[in-house]
């Protein structure tokens, strides 16, 4: 358990249904630049996130890692490429 997450009835119905808005959108296209794929040569999955924030998932067995931002948009795959890189570089 997180000591920094507020886990008030609440606020978790709330995060439930920002998450479920955000998966039922149909067009997802202004977010196609929120995913971003890397190469990996790590032999072992790794994960972490961010509530409502990012996920971070390594797949060794297909020797790829995925970053995708939740919430935040960029103008191109570079942008989401370098705030991805400071975070995986801050947490891993």
């Amino acid at each position: 358990m997180r000591a920094d997450i507020d886990y008030s009835p609440s606020r978790a119905v709330t995060q439930i249904r920002i998450a479920q808005k955000r998966v039922t959108e149909k067009s997802k296209v202004r977010n196609q630049n929120s995913l971003v794929v890397f190469k990996t040569k790590n032999e072992s999955f790794y994960f972490f996130h961010h509530l409502n924030d990012f996920i971070f998932l390594e797949l060794p067995k297909f020797g790829i890692a995925l970053f995708y931002f939740y919430s935040r948009t960029f103008e191109n795959v570079e942008a989401a490429k370098d705030e991805a890189m400071k975070v995986i570089k801050e947490v891993y």
